[in-house]
């Protein structure tokens, strides 16, 4: 029979998946598409494109995020980005914007996915921007589209912080994903909207 430290000493060791919300539970870029800046924020997205062609064409990137390292660099490319940004956090910061988020595809999938390899149920750790009303709906949607899949909800911009070698990221962002490689966790970038993919990568943790 197993004694209580040797229960808690493995109990620590058992693995923990953190699982974000925008970009891998729920569908915020749809949500920008539908919005009245959509189309100018695909207009800059197209010319942030157009521009990554030219100066850095073997760069693999998804959002932009994933290249905001380059706004330093590079003013033209930082006038573009600075543009599609205010306009999302804009958006973003309006009442009704995260309560009404789609639901994207796969994600239950996701969530059982983590469940299944690590024998609980994960915690979501999401950040919010700016706005009165982030927290609040993300924790409404959460409770009507996740009803007793999750552990708790953690608001954190520095994700990091939660990293340990039994912690595991689910996040879409390259810069999360890295940062929290690099402070000793594990990570599973969630890429290009492929659920399946994703779901795959998260068993690969399965011994």
């Amino acid at each position: 029979m197993k004694s209580f430290n040797q229960f808690i000493s493995e109990s620590s060791k058992q693995l923990k998946f953190y699982v974000d919300m925008d970009g891998v539970l729920a569908d915020f870029d749809k949500q920008i598409d539908k919005s009245i800046v959509g189309d100018k924020v695909k207009e800059i997205v197209e010319q942030v494109k157009a521009w990554m062609d030219v100066n850095y064409p073997t760069r693999e990137w998804r959002s932009l995020h994933d290249i905001s390292d380059l706004i330093e660099k590079h003013e033209d490319f930082a006038n573009l980005y600075n543009e599609a940004t205010t306009l999302i956090k804009g958006e973003a910061r309006k009442s009704g914007f995260f309560r009404n988020l789609e639901v994207m595809e796969g994600a239950m999938d996701i969530i059982n996915a983590t469940i299944e390899v690590s024998g609980q149920l994960p915690t979501i750790l999401t950040a919010c921007i700016g706005s009165p009303y982030c927290e609040a709906e993300k924790a409404e949607w959460l409770k009507e589209h996740f009803s007793g899949m999750y552990q708790d909800v953690i608001f954190e911009q520095e994700k990091e912080k939660y990293a340990n070698e039994y912690s595991v990221l689910v996040d879409d962002r390259e810069k999360n994903v890295e940062d929290f490689n690099n402070a000793g966790g594990k990570s599973v970038h969630v890429y290009d909207n492929d659920p399946v993919s994703t779901v795959k990568l998260i068993k690969e943790f399965k011994v």
